[in-house]
């Protein structure tokens, strides 16, 4: 099996984490974008931080190391039309547990609103992962 990577924009934020530091964020959430297309809508990235899941057919999303994730209040966005995707991208970033999860398209279309844990409940008590 080959070694997982990181997402774009991801480097960043598990140097951070290796270090025992958690982003901070304006709305309290750190957005997990699905496609560039998508990443570009969110305008203020100093406020919002993120990571990119790029939708293409050569790299799968399993293939990426989505382990720093882990802990943290995340929000998915993604654009009308790729559910799909959204539903693997979401049993992939559930699987590394972070503290909740929402997703929601962008922009965002009525109904299109998802949450797996409700906000503040925290599944890791004094938990720290290893990074690698």
């Amino acid at each position: 099996m080959s070694r997982l990577k990181y997402p774009p924009y991801m480097n960043q934020l598990a140097a951070a984490r290796r270090q025992g530091m958690v982003p901070w964020t304006r709305g309290g959430w750190f957005h997990v974008c699905l496609g560039w297309a998508t990443a570009r809508l969110i305008r203020d990235k100093s406020s919002y931080p993120m990571v990119v899941i790029p939708l293409d057919a050569e790299t799968p999303m399993a293939s990426y190391d989505l382990r720093p994730l882990s802990g943290l209040d995340l929000k998915l966005v993604y654009s009308p039309g790729d559910d799909h995707y959204m539903e693997e991208a979401a049993g992939l970033i559930l699987a590394v547990r972070p503290r909740t999860l929402y997703a929601h398209t962008l922009p965002y279309v009525e109904g299109s609103w998802r949450s797996w844990q409700g906000r503040g409940e925290t599944l890791l008590p004094g938990v720290r992962e290893p990074w690698a």
